[in-house]
């Protein structure tokens, strides 16, 4: 199963910068987080924004590379 969310610790190691940085920028709206729980998660598609990457557009198990 592909991960469609990251913690707040992934998040910031994929994008590059430290955690204070990434609270910093949801904080102030820049970066969409999900709060579930106490928990903060960075959705995959947000980080893949960010990045400049095109989200994956094809659902689980339709075709593609294996």
């Amino acid at each position: 199963m592909e991960k469609l969310v990251y913690s707040f610790k992934e998040a910031a190691m994929v994008l590059g910068i430290h955690t204070n940085s990434l609270s910093r920028y949801v904080k102030h709206g820049q970066i969409r987080a999900v709060k579930l729980g106490k928990r903060v998660l960075i959705p995959k598609a947000e980080v893949e924004r960010l990045l400049g990457l095109e989200p994956n557009k094809n659902p689980a198990g339709a075709g593609g590379e294996r």
